[in-house]
């Protein structure tokens, strides 16, 4: 590991609003959504339980940086198209795979966001 060193740290240059970047899926985990949200975030997710099961997918984006996103996983495999995975079908044309094509959005404080 690097010792640390405040010499060589530089702002990163955030992109605008609206600004868009591909990506790619690089990997899917299943698990329980309390896997990979905190508590105090989950409060935030409607009728959601820390031990609903849950897929986390990365994303690699054109700029060498990853980006995580988690989405609830139905129990009965059975998607609602208003939910977040049927969005992503509608969206990209799938439901998540390794090795789909993305694209993100830049939101108002400088994040890229997938579409969905």
């Amino acid at each position: 590991m690097e010792a640390y060193n405040a010499d060589v740290l530089q702002a990163r240059v955030l992109p605008k609003p609206g600004e868009r970047i591909n990506g790619t899926v690089t990997t899917i985990e299943t698990g329980k959504i309390g896997d990979y949200v905190d508590e105090k975030a989950l409060l935030e997710w409607k009728n959601t339980k820390a031990d609903d099961p849950a897929i986390q997918i990365a994303v690699e984006l054109t700029d060498g940086s990853t980006m995580r996103k988690t989405l609830t996983k139905p129990l009965d495999n059975l998607v609602h198209p208003r939910s977040n995975l049927g969005r992503w079908k509608k969206v990209y044309g799938g439901y998540p795979r390794v090795g789909q094509e993305v694209f993100l959005i830049a939101n108002e404080e400088g994040y890229f966001e997938l579409v969905l």
